[in-house]
């Protein structure tokens, strides 16, 4: 039978792209795995994770406007680079500040 999986570039793209991406993603994935995806996969969730965190903050009274907005964007900045990355097929530079993190943290995927 004919593989019919995205290349890993495609796989490490679609994991920046919304959730539901991530979960695609982690699906193709596990089909035939890839070092490039796997990585990106990681990042993914960690910035995924903390656009929820930057939303919940906004939710907190008066200063969490100000607090909430500067956390997403500052998640957008690192959505922007991983999906830059993910383009270049880069999978040794993390995003910055906690990349490092979400590889540690994320190791089993």
């Amino acid at each position: 039978m004919e593989n019919t999986n995205p290349s890993p570039k495609i796989i490490a793209l679609l994991a920046y792209l919304t959730i539901i991406g991530w979960i695609a993603s982690l699906i193709f994935n596990n089909n035939n795995p890839s070092s490039l995806a796997k990585f990106h996969i990681r990042q993914a969730l960690g910035v995924h994770l903390l656009f929820v965190a930057a939303g919940m903050v906004v939710a907190v009274p008066i200063l969490g406007w100000i607090v909430g907005g500067l956390a997403w964007l500052f998640a957008f900045v690192l959505w922007l680079i991983g999906v830059l990355d993910a383009i270049a097929e880069s999978e040794d530079k993390t995003v910055p500040i906690l990349g490092n993190q979400f590889q540690e943290w994320f190791k089993t995927l």
